[in-house]
């Protein structure tokens, strides 16, 4: 499996995990008074819980990408000449399987 969509399908499941309790709400399980006050709350918890899985993501992405562009290179490098190459759109595909070297 792509390592990036195992990582993002991982980060997704996290988060479903977490709204766990909208299940408890549409069940039953939480009283009403509960469940006003959830809802009240959901919207600013979802905003938050949608900006971590975006920068959750994104830095999964960015490491990916530094990971396959310095398996790509023949030769060792610095981090900074790393970071360089990745600013400048010389980057490897962060879509490459573990199986297969970078190009």
């Amino acid at each position: 499996m792509n390592p990036m969509l195992r990582d993002l399908l991982a980060s997704i499941f996290r988060y479903l995990l977490g709204y766990a309790g909208v299940w408890l709400v549409a069940k039953g399980i939480i009283t009403p008074e509960q469940s006003q006050a959830y809802v009240n709350e959901f919207s600013v918890g979802l905003t938050f819980a949608a900006a971590a899985l975006a920068a959750g993501l994104w830095s999964r992405y960015k490491s990916r990408q530094k990971l396959v562009t310095a398996l790509a290179e023949p030769y060792a490098m610095s981090e900074d000449a790393l970071q360089l190459r990745v600013k400048h759109g010389l980057a490897a595909s962060v879509s490459t399987p573990k199986d297969e070297t970078p190009r």
